[in-house]
């Protein structure tokens, strides 16, 4: 909103109608993935034109670029440390757990259109995967530095590779997001999240 008439300038609107299209891009290619999703369909369900969508993006392509884009955005928030965190790293890992899980098990579109286009990203999509290979680096890189600060406050065992740790601890939570989507009733998310945090405890805390 700008001024007191409450209207929106160009370039508001502009953003706000990039946003619709990049939000009905995720719902589709979570229902029903990337190569069954025309730009027509995009605009049809942002309210807009198919060929709206190509003026802005170019190209489905180029739309799915920046439908990956858009997606790791969105994780990078909702994954972002509070900037009261500090020390106890254990904390972050939990939360980084809940957050995850709670996506998992809501069948979130956001977390499923992800999963669509990470593994499209290595099996004919190609021009997706440095977009993913910058947001495995984030996640990990985030993971360490919470554990970083555990290491100085001596809440962390120094000896842990923190690297090598934060690329299984991603691994296990994206593991059971698949065992998930292929069977609800996979496990169970409560027990699950306990055993998570007691394996964290007990390979983390200093002996």
């Amino acid at each position: 909103m700008t001024g007191q008439t409450g209207r929106r300038t160009q370039a508001e609107r502009t953003s706000a109608s990039d946003k619709a299209m990049l939000d009905a891009g995720v719902r589709l290619i979570a229902s029903q993935g990337s190569a069954r999703t025309t730009l027509v369909q995009i605009g049809r369900e942002s309210g807009f034109s198919g060929g709206l969508v190509s003026d802005r993006f170019g190209s489905k392509n180029g739309f799915l670029l920046a439908v990956a884009q858009h997606i790791l955005d969105q994780w990078a928030e909702r994954m972002r440390r509070p900037a009261t965190a500090h020390g106890d790293g254990l904390d972050y890992l939990e939360r980084h757990t809940s957050l995850y899980l709670k996506a998992v098990l809501s069948q979130s579109d956001l977390l499923i259109a992800q999963y669509r286009l990470m593994n499209e990203s290595y099996s004919g999509q190609e021009e997706l995967r440095p977009f993913f290979q910058k947001f495995d680096k984030q996640v990990r890189n985030a993971v360490v530095e919470g554990l970083t600060e555990g290491v100085e406050a001596g809440d962390v065992d120094a000896s842990i590779d923190l690297d090598a740790f934060s690329a299984i601890f991603v691994g296990m939570l994206r593991g059971l997001a698949v065992q998930h989507f292929i069977n609800r009733r996979a496990f169970d998310s409560t027990a699950t999240q306990a055993t998570i945090a007691q394996i964290c405890q007990r390979f983390l805390s200093p002996v």
